[in-house]
């Protein structure tokens, strides 16, 4: 019940905020009077709304029959596992930016009435007091899918068969996480060292402590249990040669 009436809200009130900013001609034309160019703010959330509806239904069918052993709630999961991974994936990785953006905007007393004016519309139909709230909701969510379905499967007898789809859901649900986090970090790390380009030797040097020897080290060690084939290693062209 929790996990489908949480998608439900969710999608909701992303499809508000959609309607209200990108939908509505009035507040478009406002915000572009003014060389505002909202839509990146939003990144591919309509994939994310379209993914999110379609696992709504799929939840809504499964759980329409009365009977408990004839629910399959992991296989809602599974049958959009592509589609939820490379809609968050682009998602999560764009959504860096929103509260810069969005804090830039607001300095403008112009752009900032209308983009209020728009907020009290969605205050009128969600529980959102702030846009950039609604824009963290699906990194929050695909971050919360794994205790959502690790909690069904706690709950679940080993004999009912929706039992290996649930483990298999959880298990891709936090791999999916885990590959979202790793897309941030890599980001990171390469944003830092293009702001540390033009930085001196001795700062460098400087900034060099036991912490930072730590880190290097056993950088180090998992560089060579990796050569050795020891652990295994995710190969990205792209962040390698960036």
């Amino acid at each position: 019940t929790e996990l489908l009436q949480s998608e439900r809200d969710y999608c909701k009130d992303l499809k508000v905020c959609m309607s209200t900013f990108l939908d509505d001609i009035n507040i478009r034309n406002q915000l572009m009077n003014h060389n505002v160019d909202i839509e990146p703010l939003f990144s591919n959330l309509s994939d994310i709304i379209k993914v999110s509806t379609k696992l709504a239904r799929s939840l809504e069918d499964s759980t329409r029959f009365e009977k408990p052993e004839s629910q399959m709630i992991g296989r809602c999961f599974l049958n959009l596992e592509q589609e939820m991974k490379q809609a968050y994936l682009i998602y999560c990785r764009d959504h860096e930016e929103v509260p810069i953006v969005w804090e830039k905007y607001e300095e403008n007393p112009e752009v900032k009435a209308i983009l209020y004016k728009g907020l009290e519309k969605i205050k009128a139909e969600t529980n959102c007091f702030d846009v950039p709230g609604i824009l963290i909701k699906p990194v929050q969510r695909i971050l919360k899918y794994p205790l959502l379905v690790n909690e069904l499967v706690k709950c679940t007898d080993d004999s009912h068969p929706d039992k290996p789809d649930l483990l298999t859901a959880t298990r891709i649900i936090t791999e999916m996480a885990k590959s979202i986090n790793e897309v941030k970090r890599r980001k990171d790390l390469v944003f830092k060292y293009r702001k540390e380009t033009n930085s001196s030797f001795s700062s460098k040097i400087s900034k060099l402590n036991l912490h930072t020897m730590k880190k290097k080290s056993s950088r180090l060690g998992f560089r060579i249990s990796t050569t050795f084939g020891l652990s295994a290693i995710t190969k990205d062209e792209s962040f390698d040669n960036e």
